[in-house]
Order: C-alpha cells, then structure tokens, then sequence
C-alpha cells in the first residue's frame, strides 16, 4: 500500500500558549489542520475565567426551568437574559481572539515597502524564525514611515510633472504666434478660449456661420486643429456648448500677472525651465529611495520571509477551539512524523495526544500518496479520476504501468518514441509541467514497442537486418503492417482487455478482504462471483471458437453462469441476514425480482462491452501503421519536396495521434478498469504552511 499511514494529533494548553502552537505546526511542514469545533469534546461553553463547574450546574437547572416552565424564586427573567448575552459576548470575544493577527499589518507595510523601492521579496523559508518582533517591527515601522514620507513627495512631485508636461505639449502649437496673451485674456467684451478639436469638427463650424463667434485654426497635425474662439461674453454659455458638442478641448494657459505683457513663448519658456527643476528634484528622490531600500535590502528581504510566515502561523488560530482558557487544535499528521512534533513542542507546556487515524471515524482522514519518482509523475493523471480513500488500494503503480503498457502498444514508433521522450523532458526540465514527465516515460515504452515493431519513424525496413540477428527472424519481429497480422492484432487486444480486466477484479476482491467486506467479497459482482462469471464467459468464448478445446460445458454453465448469478442476485439478502435484520422489500417481492432481473441484464452487457472496449488497442495498432504508410507513399510521390513531408507528416501524426491515443488509454483505465475496483472519494492531505 502506497498511502501514508496517518495519526491525529490534539494539541491543548493555555490559551496564550496557542501562537506557540501554531508557530511549531507550520515549521513541521506535515500538518493538516482539522476544525476541532467538528468534535464534540471541544465545543463546550466558551469562557475564558476558571470554572469549578458550578456554574455549569446551575446554568443545566436554569434550562430545565426554563423547559417546564418552574419559577426559581430570586432569579429574575432580566438576569437570565443578561447571562446568555454576556455568554454570547464571551464567544464573540473568543472567536475575534482567534481571528487576530497582528503581523497581517505589519506583512502590508513590506508588501508597500517592496512596491515604493520597486524590489520583489522572494520567501525563503528558515529554521530560525521565531515569535519575537518586537526589534523588527520598530525597524520596519521606521523605514515605512521614511520611505512613505519619500515617496509622498515623489508622487507630488510626478503630478505637477505630468501638469508642466501638458502646459508644453500644448503651449508648443502656440510658440511663435506674437500675440500678447494678457491682452487677449484681459478684453472686457469677449471671451477668448484656445483648445483643440478633431479636424473633422472643424470642418463642421461652417454650420455655424449665423453664430455670433470668430474662430481660426492655428496649427494642423492631419488629426487636429489647435484653435482659438471669440465670442461676446454675453452670449459665451451657448458658444462654449457648441464647441463643447464638436469635442473642443480647452488649453489652460496658466496663471499671468495682468500687469505685465506676456506672449505663449515665454510662458512656454517658463513651463519649460520648470519642468526640468521638477525632473532634477524626482531623480533625487528616486536616489535617496534606491540609497534607503540598498542599504536595508538584506534587512527586508529576512523581515519579509519571517513576516510573512508568522502571518501565516497564526491564520492556524481559526481551526482551534477555546473551552474555558484552554485552547484545542486538532489535525492529521503522517505517523514518522508525529515524533519530531512532540520534541519541537517539548518543554512548551503544551499537551499532545496521539490518536490513530482509523480510529477516528467523525472526520475524513486525508490522503498523503507515498510513490517513487517513476510512479510519481503519474498521480497528478490519476487524480483527475480522483484520490483513493484512506485505508484503501493505492492504484497509483497499477495505473503507471498500465498506461505505459498501453501507450506503447498502440502508438510503437522508435523514432517518434523518443521525439516524444525528449520534449517531455524539455517541458519537465525548464517549465517544471508534470505532464512533461509522464511524456518522457510514455516516450520510452513507446520507442520499446516500436523497435518490436521494427518502426523508425514509419520505416519498417531500416531495422530489419537488427531483427534478423537478434531474433533470428526474417523481417520484422512484429510486422503491423502486412494484412494477415491484422485479426492477430485485434484478438491480442482482446486477450489484453480480458487479463486486465481480471487483474481489476482480483485487486477489488483483496482490498474487500483487507477492510472485511466479506459479503460483498464472495456475493459482489466486482468479486468472487463476478470473477467467476467473468471468466466462465470466457472459457465459452473460447470454446465456441476453438473446437479443440474439450470442457464439460454444461457443468461450466451451471457452475460458472447460473451459480454467480444467483448469488449476484441474493447478495442484499444474505447481507441483512449476517447483520441479524429483517430483510423488507420496499415496493413489493416482484418490482424487487424485476429491478435484480435488469442489474444482472446490465452486468452481463458491462463485461461484455468492457472487454470489447479494448479493441480500440488493435484498432490504433492498424490506424498508426496506416497513416504512415500514407505519408512514406505521399513522400515518393514528391521526391523534391520528400524530407519537408516526412518531417511534417511525422509531426502531425506525434502531435494528433499521440494526444488521442494518450485519452483513449486514459479513459480504458477509468471506464473500464477503475470503475471495477477503485471509488475515488479520498481527500487530499494538505499540509499547513507557506505556499513558495
């Protein structure tokens, strides 16, 4: 069994110890955190002061009281009501306790931190780390509060840049006009508005003619015409919407001494000059912010890994409980390792209590898969079926080597093999993808099954004279490619369907065996019973088409066809009748008879099908050994042009046909081996900790 045997772990003690707790849960790397309010024992009142348990008489005799309706004489319905409210406070109170975090702030004062100097944190995880901040939260607090104060600045600073940038951008369609702008802006009896507005508009002003203003383009830059307008001020509103309407864009000069006679050149000069001020004064900033974030880069980067795993620690709290002022944090964790938390946790006046895991049947114990690393790289494919329950068959090494098994007889090419093989471990090397693993596995049964083939790239004759002195042969070991081969195929695929399915049952009856699901072992139809029918059906296929084969028959229908079936069909029965119940049919003795009678129809056509499934093998056989024998005649067709096709041809046939052949293995495992043996309802162990 490759599934980590688990134990539970209930850690208690002083409510100020639970930080404590915590902190040594996540260095162990293995915990899985469980709600202990899921347990009755942790879920009595909330109450922090020391209780003799006098109050809890008291409270019982109140609720009985309260039930028959009994008068206790000095206590007042006020008082009672009082008392259930301050317990509800006192619940509150605890579940905002647990709720607390105080690094939550001080982790957003280093994520502002990062941002300000423009430096990635990366977390590093340290056997060092500890509960004591006190130095690290002054430091971190100061160089915030300096670096904040910079970059207030900064971006103060940015703003009025952005503001100059704007007034040169604009003032610059303006340069050379020797026009004295105080006096335009000084008129007593017109407004002037200078702007700009698309061309187009522009042309529409000619709409306009019996309106009472004057406008004329200055300046064109095929998209734009920067303009100005007069206009009476009296009727000014109903110009200002007219262009308003023609998406006219007001340029604001900016603020003139009307007492002094200026042109658009020296206001664009003075924007100028002091742009180039506000830069000089950003570029200081950014040096006084890059000097500050260097010399304490070393400083913040130890600050934000230990934060940020402290942060982390304490959001355990929320799975604790709290019974009086004794805290009770529940979780699973793999057996090996409950020892090292119990010595972490030594000397901490914390209370441990080891529980095996199959004993605790309220919560689901997860599921920790224990595979090497030629069997891991297939788990995360095996997971899309679902991860098995605790306790029960790990198929993690059955899948493996079934998959690859049957990838390599249905796509056996040498050549594209290996092609396979090494983009898979491409994928796996430089972008850590797990399905480049299970490729550069598949790769390699795939480059075996096509050298039994004698396939290079669809070549059939290249290896021909390897074969001849290895296998003593003349030609190809295995020759997929001539006509009479084709009916070997398909009932070898079919032999391979039967064995496999066989082993799926065989596997289902241990594992009933091992939980002592002994009715459903020798009476199930995905057991003893069903093996039996399984495998007398086949002896009669067998006989039906090797007449050379001598067998009672009869005695094989009786025993092997009919026995099972009864059985089958009887299970539920002899079920109730070990657990000593009273067996009730629901609807009635005949809707029971008919609702059996379809199953058994059912379990017949399944194992027929399921076997019959499985000549999609032989079928990808022949389509593989087709398709390129298509593009070899393609290729001498256009003897110019015959490398670019064989090299496409095969590049298609590994990119299409090895994706379909890679679902069609998948879905023979799921539908037809792993709904014989295999539910899929275990829950995924998920250690507490950091994600890097």
């Amino acid at each position: 069994m490759a599934i980590e045997k688990m134990v539970l772990v209930s850690l208690s003690g002083n409510v100020e110890k639970i930080d404590i707790a915590a902190l040594n849960c996540a260095k162990l790397k293995a915990f899985h955190p469980e709600k202990a309010s899921d347990l009755k024992e942790y879920t009595k009142e909330y109450d922090f002061d020391y209780n003799d348990g006098s109050d809890d008489f008291a409270y019982e005799i109140k609720e009985i009281a309260k039930k028959y309706n009994i008068s206790l004489g000095e206590q007042k319905q006020e008082e009672y009501i009082d008392e259930q409210q301050e317990s509800e406070r006192k619940k509150q109170l605890i579940s905002n306790f647990l709720k607390s975090n105080p690094y939550v702030e001080l982790y957003q004062c280093l994520l502002a931190i990062s941002e300000m100097c423009g430096y990635t944190f990366k977390y590093e995880y340290s056997d060092s780390f500890d509960l004591n901040t006190a130095d690290l939260e002054a430091r971190v607090t100061s160089l915030y509060s300096e670096m904040s104060a910079l970059f207030e600045t900064k971006k103060e600073r940015e703003k009025k840049k952005n503001e100059l940038s704007h007034i040169v951008s604009q003032m610059s369609h303006l340069a050379g006009m020797d026009i004295l702008l105080d006096e335009l802006f000084g008129c007593q009896m017109f407004k002037v508005r200078f702007g700009y507005m698309p061309h187009e508009s522009y042309l529409k002003l000619k709409y306009y003619q019996d309106k009472p203003f004057v406008c004329f383009s200055y300046d064109n830059d095929g998209r734009y015409d920067w303009c100005l307008y007069m206009v009476p001020r009296g009727v000014h509103k109903e110009t200002d919407n007219i262009f308003k309407a023609l998406y006219f864009e007001r340029i604001i000069v900016p603020g003139y001494d009307k007492s002094e006679k200026f042109t658009a050149d020296v206001v664009l000069q003075e924007a100028k000059e002091e742009l180039s001020k506000v830069n000089a004064e950003i570029a200081e900033l950014n040096a006084k912010i890059e000097a500050l974030a260097k010399a304490n880069i070393e400083f913040l980067q130890q600050a934000y890994c230990k934060v940020k795993f402290l942060k982390k620690c304490l959001e355990l709290k929320q799975y604790a409980s709290v019974v009086r002022d004794r805290f009770y944090l529940v979780g699973f964790v793999p057996q090996q390792k409950a020892f090292l938390l119990e010595q972490m946790l030594a000397g901490t006046q914390i209370n441990m209590v080891i529980k095996d895991a199959a004993d605790e049947e309220r919560l689901q114990t997860p599921v920790k898969l224990k595979n090497g690393r030629w069997f891991k790289a297939f788990e995360s494919l095996m997971g899309m079926y679902g991860l098995p329950n605790y306790g029960s068959f790990d198929p993690t090494k059955f899948f493996t080597v079934v998959y690859m098994l049957l990838f390599g007889i249905m796509f056996g090419d040498l050549g594209q093999g290996l092609v396979i093989s090494l983009i898979g471990t491409l994928l796996y090397k430089f972008k850590k993808m797990s399905l480049g693993k299970v490729m550069a596995q598949v790769g390699l049964s795939s480059a075996l099954f096509g050298f039994l083939y004698c396939s290079v790239f669809g070549n059939e004759e290249v290896l021909v004279p390897v074969h001849n002195k290895l296998f003593d042969s003349n030609g190809p070991l295995i020759a997929v490619g001539r006509s009479e081969m084709t009916l070997k195929i398909l009932f070898a695929a079919v032999v391979i369907g039967v064995v496999l399915l066989i082993t799926s049952i065989v596997i289902n009856i241990i594992t009933n065996i091992k939980q002592g699901n002994w009715v459903e072992t020798f009476f199930g139809q995905k057991c003893i019973a069903g093996l039996v029918f399984y495998c007398s059906l086949v002896l009669l296929a067998v006989v039906k088409f090797t007449p050379d084969f001598n067998i009672n028959v009869r005695l094989l229908v009786w025993l092997g066809i009919i026995l099972p079936i009864i059985l089958i069909f009887v299970k539920e029965f002899i079920a109730h009748s070990i657990r000593e119940k009273k067996f009730a049919v629901e609807d009635g003795a005949v809707s029971y008879i008919l609702l059996n009678a379809f199953e058994l129809m059912e379990i017949v056509l399944s194992f027929i099908s399921n076997t019959l499934s499985f000549l999609r093998i032989g079928g990808f056989i022949l389509s593989h050994a087709g398709l390129m024998l298509t593009i070899s005649i393609i290729s001498r067709m256009f003897p110019n042009s015959s490398v670019i096709i064989a090299i496409l041809g095969n590049a298609l046939v590994i990119a299409l046909e090895g994706l379909i052949v890679g679902v069609q293995v998948l879905r023979l495992e799921f539908y037809e081996l792993f709904s014989r043996f295999f539910d899929g309802g275990g829950k995924q162990f998920e250690p507490f900790g950091v994600e890097v």
